[in-house]
């Protein structure tokens, strides 16, 4: 099932801003996202789920592709580099390897539930800064797609570190 999954999932660039995604898609994308491994259980991490046009479209002047203009929602990723963990005999931050998992998850999960995604890491990091999104987190990766929901993911067993720094925020229209 799993490889099946894995072929199946590709980049869309072709969206319809007209067609929403059902809540109970986007929690079940976002809980799999929160159970996504990570050095030390860290979860260095957290998503933002943008929806509000204005703020769509400022995102759009970091990734100028008329595709990305066209998604309804965009999921940005972003790595706290103040909580990852670190390698202690050179140091290495293991935050952008951690943010690529839990991408990973986000987008083979709503592929399983027939949501399309696109990963882009091609974007101005200080266009995208400059809307102040990510706080003291460093914007690792936007994904445009369908999701839309302001709801959390659901806390159980050891996802709760998870989830508790994964927070989504929804603009207000």
């Amino acid at each position: 099932m799993f490889k099946q999954i894995a072929e199946q999932r590709y980049s869309l660039r072709h969206f319809d801003a007209n067609r929403p995604v059902e809540h109970e898609k986007i929690d079940y994308v976002l809980q799999c996202a929160c159970v996504a491994p990570s050095a030390v259980n860290l979860q260095p991490y957290h998503f933002f789920v943008v929806t509000n046009t204005q703020t769509l479209t400022a995102l759009n002047g970091c990734y100028q592709r008329e595709w990305f203009a066209d998604a309804p929602v965009c999921v940005v990723a972003c790595a706290d580099h103040t909580r990852s963990w670190h390698r202690p005999n050179d140091g290495k931050d293991h935050a952008d390897i951690d943010v690529a998992i839990a991408v990973d998850h986000l987008t083979l999960a709503a592929a399983e539930v027939g949501v399309g995604t696109c990963g882009v890491c091609n974007f101005e990091a200080k266009r995208c800064a400059a809307i102040a999104l990510a706080g003291r987190c460093r914007t690792g990766c936007l994904g445009s797609d369908g999701l839309c929901s302001g709801r959390k993911c659901g806390a159980d067993k050891e996802t709760e570190v998870a989830c508790r720094v994964i927070y989504i925020c929804i603009v207000p229209k």
